[in-house]
């Protein structure tokens, strides 16, 4: 076996511990988030947006990896998300580093349970925003001038930190889910989005 053909192979599996890593991530912040009676809406999912076919093996990596969760006892108006940002190939936006984000999105009391749902891209709405990664939010909401109606939700929080800093689940609880729970509670504490 030749030098470069080690290096590549030691990379392919690098990657695929990488992935690994990401996954337990994941699967962290699920066990974090139901300890607060917010469970995943699907049950597995956690990839979009990527190719299976020959032509688009660029797309056979996912860009970003995520968890959208609901609590239909306390908030059945709001979906949260964590979102993590790996790369932003073919993207609206420009990354410097993998990112972990936190957001949620808040709909309109008039929308029932079967309408309230969310499209693949608003996991990655802090590709868009105007956001420091240092865990400081940015919204957007019905009353700026880019929001569009047919978003169907009335107001998004978002704020990210870079992946590299989130290194143990304790880090993953105090970063993201702690304040992306307490930024849910503070908004729907000034709206009656509780019923």
């Amino acid at each position: 076996m030749s030098t470069q053909g080690e290096e590549l192979l030691k990379s392919i599996r690098s990657m695929r511990g990488f992935f690994g890593d990401v996954s337990q991530l994941l699967m962290t912040a699920d066990g974090i988030m139901s300890e607060k009676s917010w469970e995943p809406i699907w049950a597995s999912s956690c990839l979009g947006d990527m190719s299976y076919h020959v032509s688009f093996g660029h797309k056979w990596m996912p860009r970003e990896a995520w968890r959208l969760y609901k609590n239909t006892e306390l908030y059945p108006k709001v979906i949260a998300i964590v979102t993590v940002f790996l790369d932003d190939y073919q993207r609206e936006y420009n990354l410097s580093e993998p990112i972990v984000s936190g957001s949620y999105f808040v709909f309109p009391e008039e929308q029932t349970e079967e309408t309230i749902k969310l499209d693949y891209w608003h996991t990655r709405c802090l590709g868009w925003c105007k956001v420091n990664l240092d865990g400081t939010p940015d919204s957007v909401d019905n009353h700026k001038p880019d929001w569009k109606a047919t978003y169907g939700w009335e107001h998004m929080e978002v704020f990210g930190w870079p992946l590299v800093e989130i290194t143990e689940e304790n880090m993953l609880k105090q970063r993201i889910i702690d304040p992306l729970l307490e930024m849910i509670d503070a908004y729907c504490g000034t709206r009656d989005v509780h019923k």
